[in-house]
């Protein structure tokens, strides 16, 4: 089962709730990402399981209509997904949610804020337990 935790820099006092990595799930796969323009974290839905009905929809989107979802929580993405047994994964890309123009790269923890550089601390229990 995939986890959201709760990221706090200590220095700068940033706070932010993501997966804190690669987190992969029955319907979809997040990567958190550090945006350089925004100085922000956020989680990207790069792939999704998606019925065969909506890929080609979703497919042309690019995972459009998933991005401003995607920053507050992964838990809105899966329930927006309609599960049914025939259905397909389509790829994503790393964008910001906010402007896709911004440089982006992935963030693994243990990884430094966005701020002010400091490695950022994770909260002991997940914040949201998903998928």
């Amino acid at each position: 089962m995939p986890r959201s935790y709760i990221f706090e820099c200590p220095r700068c006092f940033y706070k932010t709730v993501v997966v804190g990595g690669l987190e992969e799930g029955l319907h979809c796969h997040f990567q958190t990402v550090v945006c350089h323009t925004c100085r922000r974290l956020y989680d990207i839905p790069i792939k999704l399981r998606v019925p065969i009905t909506q890929a080609y929809s979703v497919s042309a989107s690019g995972l459009n209509q998933f991005y401003k979802v995607a920053t507050s929580d992964p838990a809105n993405i899966i329930n927006r997904l309609v599960k049914t047994t025939e259905s397909k994964w389509i790829d994503g890309k790393l964008v910001c949610p906010r402007f896709p123009s911004h440089v982006v790269e992935k963030w693994n923890h243990p990884g430094a804020c966005p701020i002010c550089g400091t490695i950022m601390e994770r909260s002991l229990r997940p914040y949201r337990v998903w998928d």
